[in-house]
């Protein structure tokens, strides 16, 4: 037999389920907020590729363009472009052309020339231009770039002005014929973070190398292992949180002017 609820309590029933539904409500409405968005991007010279919008918030008011490293997905990105979003920060990743989905009739990133790798600039200019359609201040982006995916985000960010971050994991001073130096040295007035495992030697003394020739601010940041690129920052709870704390405190601040001469060790 169903028990009837008594009448002195309907009352205080009625006023729990407003409170669940008033609790609940905009919890939901928040986390379809932030849910990310599919996209497909398409660039300049006609080339589509699959991406992934993560919000933060209603009004993302700054944003970072996540690219991946040779033979990586954007879905590697997952992780860090959640903590983001946890700090207020919206970010985009895509598969690069030629790789994952993104990879275009039969041409593999396998066999990229230089030249095909540089092309790969109108695809981070289309997940720029994206980030901008889905709200995002277009003079409040920055870039990071994992591996191969830091040397395409230097040459992306030394011809486009209007990037105000540059955040390199892993960096080679020469990648598949595709040398960084003189497009890092060309990225001016803007700051700058390299990050590197000690154990992946080649990273590590690129990095040592580019913070020498930086003209303007520029940040080292140093980690114990051998992680590399995107792994890093998985495997490195500590790596994750300084590189993220460290966009926070370019891109969700009043942007000054920063000082030419000024290189922090």
């Amino acid at each position: 037999m169903r028990k009837r609820t008594p009448q002195r309590l309907l009352p205080l029933a009625i006023t729990g389920l407003a409170l669940c539904l008033a609790a609940c409500g905009p919890r939901d409405a928040a986390s379809r907020t932030d849910a990310p968005l599919p996209l497909t991007l398409t660039t300049e010279d006609s080339v589509s590729l699959p991406a992934t919008f993560y919000p933060a918030g209603p009004k993302s008011v700054c944003g970072v363009v996540l690219v991946h490293d040779r033979g990586g997905t954007a879905a590697q990105w997952t992780p860090f472009a959640k903590r983001l979003q946890q700090s207020g920060i919206a970010s985009i990743a895509f598969d690069m052309r030629g790789h994952g989905a993104g990879a275009d009739g039969p041409r593999s990133h396998r066999e990229f020339t230089p030249s095909d790798w540089l092309l790969a600039g109108f695809d981070i200019q289309a997940a720029v231009q994206a980030l901008a359609a889905h709200g995002v201040d277009s003079n409040n982006i920055g870039i990071a770039g994992a591996g191969m995916g830091a040397t395409l985000a230097t040459h992306y960010a030394a011809q486009d002005e209007t990037i105000q971050a540059l955040v390199l994991i892993s960096p080679a001073l020469e990648s598949d014929g595709v040398a960084i130096r003189r497009a890092f040295e060309a990225y001016t007035q803007r700051p700058s973070l390299l990050v590197a495992a000690k154990g992946d030697t080649y990273a590590a003394s690129s990095a040592q190398t580019l913070k020498r020739a930086a003209s303007t601010f520029c940040e080292l940041r140093e980690y114990a292992g051998g992680a590399h690129g995107i792994d890093l920052l998985d495997s490195l709870v500590g790596a994750r949180e300084e590189v993220v704390y460290w966009l926070e405190s370019i891109l969700k601040t009043s942007r000054e002017p920063v000082d030419p001469g000024h290189n922090t060790e």
